[in-house]
């Protein structure tokens, strides 16, 4: 009866089809036929009703009424005004400074979305492009 058990880590699908097949060795024809329904019987329910299954969890992750409204973070204008200063003068001294580039263009973004002002996608644009022409791309795998 220990024989029958599956190793430790095998798929039940390997470990049925072994077991057919040792079965057709030792003259057994009936136990591959009941592997072949007990496989096909699982497989009917598991596609038959799956999908009930999974869907009172579904409606689980509905919001929860009591829990506040979002709202807006206040944001810091001024705060991001300094950054993109800063992040503008470290980029003309050190035009190869691939992080204030990427740093300068996050703090454009983050104007964008504080201000509502789009004039910024092009600075925000340029420095995204000064930062990955300043490395050579056999250099620059991830970008």
């Amino acid at each position: 009866m220990m024989d029958s058990l599956p190793p430790p880590g095998s798929s039940p699908l390997a470990t049925t089809a072994s077991v057919a097949s040792s079965a057709k060795e030792r003259g057994k024809p009936w136990a591959s036929v009941m592997a072949a329904f007990v496989l096909g019987a699982g497989t009917f329910f598991a596609v038959e009703h799956w999908p009930r299954a999974v869907a009172p969890a579904a409606k689980a992750k509905t919001r929860d009424s009591s829990l506040p409204p979002a709202v807006a973070l206040p944001s810091n204008e001024a705060a991001t005004a300094t950054a993109i200063r800063f992040y503008t003068g470290r980029v003309k001294r050190d035009p190869e400074d691939t992080r204030s580039q990427n740093a300068l263009a996050e703090h454009y973004l983050q104007r964008v979305r504080e201000s509502g002002n789009e004039d910024d996608l092009s600075l925000a644009l340029a420095a995204a492009r000064a930062s990955l022409t300043a490395i050579p791309a056999e250099q620059n795998i991830g970008g």
